[in-house]
Formats: structure tokens, sequence, C-alpha cells
């Protein structure tokens, strides 16, 4: 497997934006911890995005 086909990007300085589950887009910041940065990628594993992400 191609290791892009992994992972998210932009070409928005700082971050990237991305759009969720119930339809809205939020940016994140470049400086997001890898670890929620990889928990968000994840499915059907009961976390939720608190809005102060």
């Amino acid at each position: 497997m191609d290791e892009r086909e992994l992972c998210f990007s932009s070409r928005h300085r700082g971050g990237v934006q991305a759009v969720l589950v119930d339809g809205h887009v939020k940016f994140f910041a470049e400086t997001i911890d890898p670890q929620v940065w990889s928990a968000l990628g994840t499915r059907n594993d009961g976390e939720v995005v608190p809005d102060s992400l």
C-alpha cells in the first residue's frame, strides 16, 4: 500500500481543512498532537472530538 494513502494533507498554510462526518469543516493545525491526529482517523472507537480541537 502506498504510504500517501494513509495520511491527510493540504496546501493550506499551517494545517489542514477536514470535513467531519456530520458535514462541518474544521481546520486542524499542523501542531496537533500526533496521537490525537491518528485517533481522529479511526472509527467506531467511541471517542468524542471536543470542539476545542
